[in-house]
């Protein structure tokens, strides 16, 4: 089953799931959660997207293609949380509660 299929099924943030092994799970503090600690917030989005774009530019080169799309789509997951918590946020903070799409 693809990640995206996994994750709509079950509803896992992109913190919780690992692509390609759990190395990063094995960790106290994963690079994700060190990055979006120490940068500012447009910058680890920034960080997100050039990982996202990182995978597809290599797809198929370093290993199955299908690997580093998935990877990219768990970048892109982890963004997409971000942005609709950041939409959250707005409509928390001026009473709104308006659909954003």
């Amino acid at each position: 089953m693809s990640i995206t299929a996994r994750n709509r099924q079950t509803r896992i943030r992109a913190d919780q799931d690992q692509v390609g092994g759990d190395h990063y799970k094995r960790l106290k503090v994963t690079p994700w959660e060190a990055l979006e600690a120490w940068m500012p917030p447009e910058e680890f989005k920034g960080y997100l997207k050039g990982n996202a774009v990182k995978y597809l530019a290599r797809s198929g080169k370093k290993g199955p293609a299908r690997e580093d799309v998935q990877k990219a789509i768990h970048y892109l997951q982890k963004l997409n949380e971000i942005l609709n918590n950041d939409i959250s946020m707005c409509n928390q903070s001026d009473g709104s509660s308006r659909n954003p799409r």
